[in-house]
């Protein structure tokens, strides 16, 4: 997978991978000393003073802002129509006097900020663009490590406004000298919250590991035996327990919804069933989506967060009893799998197709759709539109409709180009072009939408050449089925285009009867709209049916988003089942058994690639004492 920017808040990770040593193999903490459950605690009570107890902002003694200047801030930080008080030039500002913050005013001077040039693109209700949508959720912000309390310099979000990156240059009303100090002196004030009825980031109550399971195996027991062996779980408690607020909480959980649904055949939308008060660890039967126990062990295949947990562990001993149990009734060795990491690789073939039972070419998905594209094209029974430009493809593009039947949806698909000439060029060769991929949208019973990718010849492609097509939002323009297409249609389903070569190629038709089968297959606007509408109207009927609490752009691909950025380690201890306080604690007494980059974990915003972290999970998992990683 490829990773996302964050380059600068990765820069401490790199430097220390230069000089890491290879991963210790040490199993369990045995030359250290004895570090029990009950010795972490007591580090963890004693650094904080109270334990786990929550206080309210308002009562946490808050330190004076640091002193502000904004000496060097770059030109793009002032206002398009603000003037420097030197005018004679384009010399930059020198050195003013830093205007006093008042702490208990911080946070609603940030809030007055991100609301005026950041919550439009990472806001509730947007695009979340970048995967971030939480610039107004304080907890989400400091446990994504975006903001750390009382260290701007250390803020990625502080970085990248003082440095002019954002808002982007484009943006034309920029930040003013006053709005960057209002940030730093929020951050340099201990980012208090935002939000008076949400905590900071230890606001939710923290669910460990033995609770979890619990929780799981209590839901079966209301179960008769047959229902049980139907039964897994999709797990969000990690990100709870790294301080992710109920707003993103709630943009996972649509996610979930709409995610579990996009992968089924069945003909019923069916909402995966939280069981716990929380809302965190979510039931679904494999049968509701037309799922088998196969289809679940070719899930788990790859699933690297697999744990054995060890009663007899020193550190963090766990009653495997409650895994077992798990493991009996529902027959499967990994009954539950966090949600992130599904949503990610469920979206990304080739589990995609094999969770949607996408066959392996354009000819088996028509038997399996009950539809002839060759001879609905005889027929002219379809309706095409060309046209010149558009988002994905270099060259100019045809797309194709298929109706499934009454009531059942269309299938659309896309002739798409590696060149623009010859056999290329639908103005002369309207009727015998030559496509080199094309790209199939098809509704499902439940009234959402499958992709699939296939070559000129029908073959079925995880990814779209990009001679010919490419994703703008993706890293490298690849065209991924599945997630790409997801990323591109969750919001409103079929995108509309019109025909723009109608009348042009009609004139260059060379007999009457060409000129007539061009008519008959590229429809005019009002003919298209009648049919972009009734295919829309049927896939928003399912999203309302969904009852999602907001579906943006952004909603479809949060949990894909959330997996793939860079973990802190409070994000990491919430991966692993433990708080952070243990995680530390745990490195800090036994330094000898943990790995170079474990070891960086306790430099204040250390962030690591979600891939370098998959590689040293086992590892970790070992020098914690947790139990032993199960192989995927």
């Amino acid at each position: 997978m490829a990773l996302r920017g964050h380059k600068q808040v990765g820069l401490v990770w790199l430097v220390i991978q230069i000089c890491a040593c290879s991963l210790d193999t040490t199993p369990v903490i045995t030359s250290a000393p004895e570090l029990s459950a009950a010795t972490v605690d007591d580090t963890i009570d004693a650094a904080a003073e109270g334990g786990a107890s929550v206080v309210a902002s308002s009562q946490v003694p808050r330190p004076s802002a640091p002193a502000l200047s904004d000496a060097g801030l770059p030109a793009p930080l002032l206002d398009a129509g603000e003037v420097s008080q030197d005018d004679a030039g384009p010399t930059a500002p020198g050195p003013v006097a830093a205007p006093s913050i008042d702490c208990d005013d911080s946070a609603q001077r940030y809030v007055s900020f991100a609301k005026a040039h950041c919550a439009s693109c990472h806001g509730p209700g947007s695009p979340g663009a970048g995967g971030f949508a939480s610039v107004l959720d304080v907890p989400a912000l400091i446990a994504s490590g975006k903001v750390v309390p009382s260290a701007p310099e250390r803020s990625p979000l502080f970085v990248r406004l003082s440095t002019g990156v954002m808002p982007p240059l484009s943006v034309v009303k920029r930040p003013t000298r006053e709005d960057v100090d209002a940030v730093r002196g929020w951050i340099g004030c201990g980012a208090p919250n935002t939000q008076p009825l949400a905590c900071q980031a230890d606001c939710t109550t923290f669910v460990d590991i033995p609770t979890r399971l619990t929780t799981m195996v209590n839901d079966l027991k209301v179960l008769d035996a047959e229902t049980r062996a139907d039964v897994r779980y999709l797990d969000l408690t990690h990100y709870a327990n790294a301080g992710h607020g109920e707003q993103q909480l709630n943009q996972y959980r649509d996610a979930l919804a709409y995610t579990m649904n996009s992968l089924s055949r069945a003909a019923t939308l069916v909402l995966p069933q939280a069981v716990d008060a929380q809302s965190l660890v979510y039931r679904i039967r494999l049968k509701d989506y037309a799922w088998t126990a196969d289809t679940w062990q070719q899930l788990i295949a790859a699933y690297p967060y697999a744990v054995d947990y060890d009663p007899n562990s020193r550190n963090f001993p766990i009653d495997d009893g409650l895994l077992i149990r798990l493991r009996e009734q529902t027959g499967t060795s990994i009954p539950y799998v966090q949600a992130d990491w599904f949503f990610s690789h469920a979206v990304r073939p080739p589990l995609y197709y094999a969770l949607l039972g996408v066959p392996g070419n354009l000819r088996q998905l028509e038997a399996q759709l009950d539809v002839s594209i060759a001879d609905n094209i005889e027929n002219k029974s379809v309706a095409r539109a060309g046209f010149q430009v558009s988002g994905p493809s270099h060259y100019n593009r045809v797309i194709e409709r298929h109706a499934l039947g009454v009531n059942a949806g269309a299938l659309w698909l896309t002739y798409d180009f590696d060149a623009g000439s010859g056999f290329s060029n639908i103005i002369t060769h309207p009727l015998d072009f030559r496509s080199t991929s094309s790209e199939i949208l098809f509704a499902l019973p439940n009234g959402l939408h499958g992709y699939m990718s296939v070559d000129a010849k029908g073959a079925r492609l995880d990814k779209a050449p990009t001679a010919s097509v490419q994703d703008n939002r993706a890293n490298d323009r690849v065209i991924e089925s599945g997630i790409s297409c997801i990323n591109c249609h969750a919001q409103t389903g079929v995108i509309v285009k019109h025909d723009e070569l109608h009348e042009q190629a009609t004139l260059a038709a060379t007999s009457v009867e060409a000129s007539n089968a061009i008519v008959a297959l590229y429809k005019d606007a009002a003919t298209l709209d009648a049919l972009f509408a009734e295919d829309r109207a049927r896939y928003q009927s399912a999203l309302t049916m969904l009852g999602l609490r907001s579906f943006t752009e952004g909603t479809a691909r949060a949990l894909d988003d959330a997996y793939a950025a860079f973990l802190t380690a409070k994000q990491i201890a919430g991966v692993l089942g433990i708080r952070e306080q243990q995680l530390l604690a745990a490195i800090e007494a036994s330094p000898g058994v943990f790995s170079q980059e474990a070891l960086a974990l306790r430099m204040p915003g250390s962030m690591v690639p979600r891939d370098r972290f998959d590689a040293q999970f086992a590892q970790l998992v070992r020098s914690l004492g947790l139990g032993t990683p199960q192989a995927p």
